[in-house]
């Protein structure tokens, strides 16, 4: 958590982060007062500037898809505090992570500037804007269903950060094989499928290079170099498992019907 400190800093001290700045620093409230003089004069680098925009735009925006609908269901509260358990966040940054949870369900919030600065400072960063919609699908998601409205709603934030319709459709897809694979105790073919993004009629090599290029983009080394916060590895971990059952599941099937045949 060595870059906090240096946000807080950054955050607080000059507003460096625009409009994730601004919403950090409401989020922060006076809680950091004593942190201010020493942080600012942190050095910052790139990935640490990356981890606290992740952070913050996590944490607002997942706020938002929750009270796109009209209200916020226990469900995506506990999503919420579920995701801060898996970071295993102190108490400190736990609270910071709550409040900015509360900001972006607040009608004035404003999404549209988060997200032009959200995708200015990612840039090229592929594989964490993927991270980023990932997490805000599987908390549309938490109580059971994607609602149109939410759906929508992600759809249009994917889109504002550079995800095309295609790529959103496997992200949509492999979110909801990973729920059945995680709730079921014995997840389908299909499922298994539409976790590695694919149709049951892909040939062998293409469930190869759909595992490979799935693997590669939730790599924890990977997304933590470009900018995810160390806190949420276990995230990109748990992934990474799902789909390597999947994966196993499907050869497995596989060399079953061959042996049949």
């Amino acid at each position: 958590m060595a870059w906090w400190g240096k946000a807080i800093g950054g955050v607080l001290g000059s507003m460096a982060f625009g409009p994730i700045g601004i919403i950090l620093g409401i989020a922060i409230g006076n809680m950091f007062d004593k942190r201010r003089a020493s942080a600012a004069s942190g050095e910052w680098n790139v990935q640490e500037r990356m981890q606290t925009v992740f952070f913050t735009a996590t944490f607002s925006v997942l706020g938002y898809i929750a009270k796109v609908d009209g209200h916020v269901s226990p469900q995506e509260v506990q999503f919420a505090d579920q995701v801060m358990r898996s970071m295993r966040l102190d108490a400190e940054m736990r609270e910071v992570a709550i409040q900015l949870f509360r900001q972006g369900k607040k009608p004035e919030f404003e999404l549209d500037p988060v997200l032009e600065q959200f995708n200015k400072e990612c840039r090229n960063r592929k594989n964490l804007k993927r991270m980023f919609i990932n997490i805000l699908l599987s908390g549309a998601l938490c109580d059971g269903k994607i609602d149109d409205v939410e759906n929508e709603a992600i759809r249009e934030i994917a889109g504002r950060i550079g995800i095309s319709n295609r790529e959103y459709a496997e992200l949509f897809n492999e979110i909801l094989g990973g729920s059945q694979y995680a709730h079921a105790s014995q997840p389908s073919l299909s499922d298994d499928y539409k976790t590695l993004g694919l149709s049951e009629d892909a040939d062998d090599a293409d469930v190869k290079r759909a595992y490979r290029r799935k693997m590669n983009r939730l790599h924890p080394d990977k997304l933590v170099s470009q900018g995810l916060p160390d806190e949420m590895i276990e995230i990109a971990t748990e992934k990474t498992k799902q789909v390597r059952a999947a994966y196993e599941r499907i050869r497995e099937r596989r060399k079953q019907a061959q042996t049949v045949h």
